[in-house]
């Protein structure tokens, strides 16, 4: 599944217009788990959801073009937002941000 940002640019809307997102999202939010554990229950069922690399080494080097890998991980997206926004402290909306962004 890809994810379909044509007709928006905010993350709100991307949620808003995606059911399976939204659901899944209130789904995890509705747990006892704790907010880091949330994170990491998103971090992979989102990942599935829409069929993207998780970490670097699940990247297809097969799909190189002209040398250039035309993908990142969810896990590289969340540590150049941790990178460029150190006081950003929202595991779970950086974790949207970094599926986002891909």
């Amino acid at each position: 599944m890809k994810i379909d940002l044509s007709s928006s640019g905010t993350l709100y809307e991307w949620i808003q217009r995606d059911k399976k997102l939204s659901d899944l999202l209130v789904e995890i939010q509705n747990t006892t788990e704790s907010v880091e554990q949330q994170a990491e229950i998103a971090f992979h069922r989102i990942s599935g959801l829409y069929g993207i690399p998780e970490y670097p080494e699940d990247i297809d080097y097969d799909k190189l073009i002209d040398g250039l890998i035309p993908e990142t991980s969810v896990y590289e997206q969340l540590g150049l937002l941790k990178y460029l926004n150190p006081g950003l402290d929202s595991l779970r909306g950086n974790l949207l941000c970094a599926v986002y962004l891909l």
